[in-house]
């Protein structure tokens, strides 16, 4: 008997399909049936694998290898470039280590508060709970703005390399998709090992598919969610850690709408755009 799978998550990601719709007119007497292609919205069911103890050791082979497979190839451990630059004095200021201190102290205050709320949830509790995200997000933007000063020194260091992986790793392991075709919940990137899921994953972003690329970023900032946490969260945890995601996203579409009806002013000299450093998960 094939064991049922169970989700961490699961929720929708709305899909634009064309339906054909036909409609039936008289004319001159004769009945004149014409069909013309209709927008609609189709939810698209998305979850995210409960990983059973099977994943985990393979998880846990997968970290090991791909961190001696780093070491092997010359990238130096986190800990001696990190010992090295206290030795120097470090980058950030004294004012600016202060800074960071408080807003870690912060960060580790508002998550306690969120984590000890009760259930069931009153619906000053459901209010506090977003505003508690809302401040959470804030403070790690604010924070990333203080270790980006620092991070590219440690982005080639074994360590980093090896948990970015292992993010990736899960993304692809987790995110499963029911195309609402009969065939129930199946892996979104295929089955396989690591490679053969990174080589789908490649595929799928090089296609031109705004839905396939919902999917990919939502399944990824959830799956990073759970990496994160080091907790055993509830369903009621991933909803608001996507409603905040939603509503970020809708901000940054706000924006660009904005930007981009705004004429650009030509400038003499270009500017390159900057390249974004992918956060490093750790698990608590």
């Amino acid at each position: 008997m094939e064991k049922i799978p169970t989700f961490i998550y699961e929720t929708a990601i709305n899909k634009v399909i064309i339906d054909k719709v036909s409609e039936s007119r008289q004319e001159d007497g004769k009945t004149v049936t014409v069909t013309k292609d209709v927008e609609k919205i189709k939810p698209i069911k998305l979850a995210i694998l409960k990983p059973n103890r099977k994943l985990f050791k393979q998880a846990d082979i997968f970290f090991a290898k791909r961190l001696a497979f780093y070491l092997k190839e010359g990238l130096m451990p986190y800990s001696l470039v990190s010992k090295r630059y206290l030795n120097d004095g470090g980058v950030l200021t004294e004012d600016a280590k202060i800074a960071v201190k408080t807003f870690r102290e912060r960060l580790v205050f508002l998550q306690t508060e969120y984590f000890d709320m009760k259930q069931p949830l009153t619906e000053e509790n459901k209010k506090r709970r977003l505003e508690l995200i809302s401040e959470i997000n804030q403070i790690n933007r604010v924070l990333s703005e203080f270790e980006n000063s620092y991070q590219s020194l440690f982005d080639n260091t074994a360590e980093v390399k090896t948990k970015n992986d292992s993010i990736e790793y899960w993304i692809t392991a987790l995110t499963m998709i029911d195309n609402d075709d009969g065939k129930g919940y199946v892996p979104f990137f295929g089955v396989g090992d690591y490679e053969a899921r990174d080589n789908k994953l490649e595929e799928l972003e090089n296609l031109d598919d705004k839905f396939i690329h919902s999917i990919i970023n939502k399944a990824s900032y959830l799956v990073s969610f759970w990496y994160s946490s080091g907790l055993n969260l509830k369903p009621e945890d991933y909803k608001s850690a996507e409603e905040s995601y939603d509503r970020e996203n809708a901000e940054v579409k706000e924006e660009e709408v904005v930007i981009n009806s705004v004429p650009e002013t030509p400038k003499p000299t270009p500017s390159e755009p900057a390249l974004i450093q992918p956060p490093v998960e750790t698990v608590s």
